[in-house]
């Protein structure tokens, strides 16, 4: 009769410690993984991740098929000019600064500076860190929720004022662009 009892309360513990624990768990994702801003941190942390790790796939995952920056370029000449970059270093740092958000609704902005150091075989490596390090003004990457959920977040405008006018600039034809600098 004792271990009846005995095993009946271990197994009602076991059942309201795990209850517990889901329940402690939902309330974390809901409110705080899950939330927008958190959301926005951990995309805007994997675009850089992306651009040192050279991962153009993972790139291609965050950017937005609507995709479309001052600059004239959308989705597949953002992909491209990026691989055309990332080509230009054997290693590269992109480190950004304070991270300002502004969310509404659907939308949001997320505001940095940007720092990038690296190595490389190519001298267009060296234009790159310096042009983008002299820059005053911070990026404002746009990301749109794309989805229903709280991870879908896409990016779907990047600008930066004191950026160089890239109008010239076609991925795979650099060199003639290089002329403005």
């Amino acid at each position: 009769m004792l271990d009846v009892l005995t095993n009946l309360l271990r197994s009602r513990v076991f059942w309201l410690v795990s209850l517990f624990l889901a329940i402690t768990f939902s309330v974390y994702l809901l409110g705080h993984r899950w939330q927008p801003e958190t959301q926005l941190r951990m995309k805007q942390s994997a675009v850089l991740v992306a651009i040192e790790s050279g991962s153009h796939r993972k790139l291609t995952n965050l950017v937005s098929e609507n995709y479309a920056d001052g600059w004239g370029f959308q989705k597949p000449e953002v992909i491209s000019a990026f691989r055309e970059l990332r080509a230009q270093f054997l290693v590269i740092g992109v480190q950004p600064g304070e991270l300002q958000l502004a969310i509404h609704e659907d939308e949001a902005t997320v505001t940095t500076k940007i720092s990038v150091t690296g190595s490389g075989p190519s001298p267009v490596a060296a234009v790159i860190m310096n042009e983008a390090n002299r820059l005053n003004a911070p990026f404002v990457f746009t990301w749109k929720k794309e989805g229903s959920k709280p991870w879908s977040w896409k990016l779907t405008r990047v600008e930066n004022p004191d950026l160089p006018n890239l109008q010239g600039y076609q991925p795979g034809r650099y060199e003639s662009f290089l002329d403005n600098f």
